[in-house]
């Protein structure tokens, strides 16, 4: 098994009404383990420059999913994160937190958090 950056996808969108393609860099990491993750940084196209507003990154163990995103983009760009923390195991159940983030004055700010119910892989609440 190959270990670090696997794989690298950019995704040029308009994220804040101002007719300027922004960027959503999406980097699939692997390691030795049977673990993996992505990263998502987003970065808005400010005068001709990129500028990283915010970096997320998944957990997904062989079990589980712990951390995951739900980008959404009409009618404005918000994100939907699912998480849960590890406890002993990524097989143990924990509480889930849903938070939502939106693009507010070019900065991407958590506007609403929901308790869920307990779970092993976040997948199935989304």
């Amino acid at each position: 098994m190959q270990t670090g950056v696997d794989k690298i996808e950019i995704f040029d969108l308009d994220l804040n009404n101002d007719n300027v393609a922004d960027r959503i860099t999406k980097t699939h990491w692997s390691n030795i383990s049977a673990h993996e993750d992505n990263e998502y940084n987003i970065e808005l196209n400010q005068n001709r420059s990129f500028t990283s507003v915010k970096k997320f990154r998944t957990v997904i163990g062989a079990e589980a999913t712990l951390t995951l995103f739900y980008f959404n983009f009409k009618p404005s760009f918000a994100i939907t994160k699912i998480s849960r923390p590890l406890k002993e195991s990524f097989a143990t159940p924990t509480l889930a937190v849903k938070t939502i983030y939106k693009l507010i004055d070019n900065k991407i700010v958590p506007t609403e958090t929901q308790t869920m119910s307990e779970t092993i892989d976040v997948t199935e609440l989304f």
